[in-house]
């Protein structure tokens, strides 16, 4: 087995390193059938997280939750067509159960005017539901989810890229409110996590939908500690067969661990990159610039924790008596770390490079602004300068003109 290989998702909790207070929470929210919001940055591990519980899930069905991952961005890269959204996680849904043989092959009623032919066919049912009423098309995942419930399960819509669902794929963001009330009624036999870059009450202020908000387990995704990202290391570097380069990597450990902020997908990616370039030397920070730039351009990215991040990109920063909120919500994404209760720091040292990088640009911008500006006063300067000398010319011309008619006028 090859070191360092990213791209590929964890679906195993036994492969995530450092993330074992945030499984137990979300298996005893499974147990107590709660709605979870998984909150973290950009390449944080939210995705695997799910994906790993998802299989969880599935192999210990006596805690009752019928997981359903749905990643709307990827598996069907519906644009603004909330019907759209509603019918592919169905079709999903109705596949699966199909395959586990908790819904027979065979005519299913939604309404006294539409039936679906349940198959493991996800696209025929798709293609079933696109001429009904896009009513009907929202309530075949909740007729699901009452079929579950004669199974003695619940439906668990793992729901990644929240954003994303949000604000592109449904029409407004008021159309999640139909599961957002399935998942929040007493007695409800459907339940939802999210896992987005900002909390859920956060996101439905942002998006201007409060009355979606409720009651979330949150689950902060952030950089593992030294000694979990110490296992992950050494695991990895336990598959370089070379003892010579292996140690050389090894020995990478605490300036990589400082560089990525112990982000175990950063590390991998860094890692990969210095290893299939032959490199035993960290790289800068361009290497994963564009995930840096989506952490400070991210759409629920306020202006105080842009700013924040700006200022503690030049070094830990003291607060004396109350802590800035930018602090305090970007800690609830796993950006900032604590040395003491007052003083903070970026944990990711690429980010700080990269942040500082931003700042010598904006520099470079505003000296540019301003010399553009100077020459513009100068060329305004010389421009009326011209105009007065052409008014002063004009007038001279006119007076010689006058002069010399005069003196012809004496003459004749």
């Amino acid at each position: 087995m090859e070191p360092f290989i990213v791209g590929i998702d964890i679906t195993s909790t036994k492969d995530l390193f450092g993330r074992n207070r945030e499984i137990e929470t979300l298996i005893s929210c499974a147990k107590r059938k709660g709605n979870a919001g998984i909150i973290g940055a950009r390449r944080f591990g939210k995705t695997c997280l799910m994906k790993s519980l998802e299989t969880y899930l599935v192999n210990n069905s006596s805690i009752g939750a019928y997981p359903l991952y749905f990643d709307v961005k990827t598996q069907c890269g519906v644009k603004k067509n909330t019907p759209a959204v509603y019918r592919s996680m169905a079709s999903l849904l109705a596949s699966k159960m199909c395959l586990d043989n908790l819904l027979p092959e065979g005519e299913l009623k939604i309404s006294r005017r539409c039936s679906l032919d349940i198959s493991c066919d996800k696209l025929d049912m798709r293609v079933q539901m696109e001429e009904w009423n896009p009513e009907y098309q929202k309530q075949v995942l909740f007729t699901l989810a009452n079929s579950l419930a004669k199974n003695n399960k619940y439906l668990l819509l793992l729901l990644d890229e929240i954003d994303y669902l949000l604000l592109e794929a449904f029409d407004t963001p008021s159309d999640f409110s139909r599961i957002r009330g399935a998942a929040t009624s007493p007695e409800s036999n459907l339940k939802f996590w999210i896992a987005g870059t900002s909390t859920w009450s956060a996101i439905c202020t942002s998006v201007g939908s409060p009355e979606l908000n409720c009651g979330l387990e949150n689950v902060t995704i952030t950089s593992t500690s030294k000694e979990d990202f110490t296992s992950l290391w050494q695991h990895e570097c336990s598959l370089i067969e070379e003892t010579f380069l292996r140690q050389q990597y090894l020995d990478l450990l605490s300036p990589l661990f400082q560089k990525t902020g112990g982000v175990p997908y950063y590390a991998k990616f860094v890692a990969s990159h210095m290893y299939t370039n032959r490199k035993v030397a960290l790289p800068e920070y361009d290497v994963i610039r564009d995930y840096l730039c989506e952490i400070i351009n991210n759409r629920f990215v306020s202006e105080a924790e842009r700013s924040t991040m700006f200022l503690l990109s030049k070094g830990p920063k003291n607060f004396e008596g109350t802590i800035p909120d930018g602090i305090t919500s970007l800690r609830s994404k796993g950006l900032v770390n604590s040395i003491s209760e007052s003083t903070f720091y970026l944990p990711i040292g690429y980010l700080e490079d990269y942040l500082r990088a931003c700042s010598h640009d904006k520099e470079v911008v505003d000296v540019d602004s301003i010399e553009q500006e100077e020459l513009n006063e100068l060329v305004g300067q010389i421009e009326r300068l011209r105009v007065g000398v052409n008014k002063r010319y004009i007038m001279f011309m006119r007076y010689l003109f006058l002069l010399t008619k005069i003196q012809s006028n004496l003459e004749s």
